[in-house]
């Protein structure tokens, strides 16, 4: 996992993970051109897996985080739309769900 940085995995492992319940996921590196999306979750096998890729890992470290924070919200069970009167979207420039949960947890 050349792309994804220690101290981020940290993170997911020591605040993401324990603020939702999420026991075990497991974390994967593509290379691929695409802009987005740019992280996603596959929830099809026994163990959920999280996929970023390079225009992920250009983002702030912020918001690197604020997205592992929403992929993870899948895992616990959320789907996109409002959440408690935020925005739980896809585009991550309209996703305040996840900005709240980031800026509770970090």
């Amino acid at each position: 996992m050349k792309e994804i940085k220690k101290s981020d995995l940290a993170f997911l492992k020591r605040r993401i993970m324990p603020y939702f319940g999420v026991k075990k996921l497991y974390m994967d590196y593509k290379e691929t051109d695409y802009v987005f999306p740019d992280c996603w979750v596959d929830m099809n096998s026994r163990i959920p897996v999280i996929t970023v890729t390079q225009e992920w890992a250009r983002q702030s470290m912020d918001e690197r985080r604020k997205r592992l924070v929403h992929e993870v919200g899948h895992i616990f069970g959320y789907n996109h739309g409002i959440i408690n009167g935020l925005r739980y979207d896809t585009h991550p420039e309209k996703d305040d769900w996840s900005r709240y949960i980031y800026g509770k947890i970090k």
